[in-house]
């Protein structure tokens, strides 16, 4: 993974108060950057002194999710130190791990000297920041952030409690039939081709957890190509 030929369009998080909630509020538009928007005026509230006439924002942290979309089970492990290896090599994490330090409990790899190159904001002045692996049948949830799931033959979307979503999920965990119908045009697909909106879901084996560290697109781009497979991101609020 050649990481050092790539220049960085990384923004760097302002340290004054006003101008970090201008940040924010400018240009960051996208389901992802409203999670992490949310979080950094909760940070920004509690750390950095704003005056508000509003109760105090809870600081919350979130989770970058790069799931590899085809990993089995069995080829996991090998391709999540794979994956792993090349994050090292290219000092973009830790080789040693801080045992438990993960939000999950996990293993965590601290960001490494080359991290902030391939990163829009790391947390890195926080204990709980770096890279976590997980290398086992997973649903990679955004949290309690979507409200509806589109039907991936005919594009319909259905508020959540308007279909049995919860069951096609737990059928896809016990890697039983996980087909769900949509109720407009009456066709059928399994859970994992489902779109939530608007914060999108993922479903596999392999998983590298960027605790409170925004990446780049373009690393995560440069993962899929290292493991030889299809991944998606998925924007964890906890």
């Amino acid at each position: 993974m050649n990481l050092d030929s790539t220049t960085s369009s990384r923004q760097n998080l302002p340290r004054d108060p006003l101008r970090l909630v201008r940040w924010i509020v400018i240009g960051h538009q996208s389901p992802r950057d409203a999670i992490f928007g949310m979080d950094m005026i909760g940070f920004a509230s509690n750390h950095c002194n704003l005056r508000h006439t509003e109760e105090p924002v809870t600081v919350s942290d979130n989770i970058c999710w790069v799931v590899d979309l085809e990993a089995t089970l069995e080829d996991a492990p090998a391709l999540a130190q794979k994956g792993l290896q090349g994050l090292v090599q290219q000092g973009i994490a830790e080789s040693i791990p801080d045992s438990g330090g993960a939000l999950s409990g996990a293993d965590l790899y601290r960001p490494g000297p080359k991290a902030a190159a391939w990163s829009e904001y790391i947390a890195d002045d926080l204990q709980l920041c770096g890279v976590e692996l997980t290398a086992e049948r997973t649903v990679f949830h955004t949290g309690s952030n979507s409200e509806q799931i589109r039907c991936p033959h005919c594009g319909s979307d259905h508020e959540l409690d308007t279909l049995p979503w919860s069951e096609a999920v737990e059928r896809w965990h016990s890697e039983a039939d996980c087909t769900l119908m949509c109720r407009t045009c009456a066709h059928s697909a399994p859970i994992v081709d489902w779109t939530f909106i608007e914060f999108d879901w993922a479903f596999g084996n392999l998983g590298f957890g960027f605790n409170n560290w925004m990446i780049d697109a373009r690393l995560a781009a440069e993962l899929g190509n290292v493991l030889g497979h299809r991944t998606k991101v998925v924007y964890e609020h906890i």
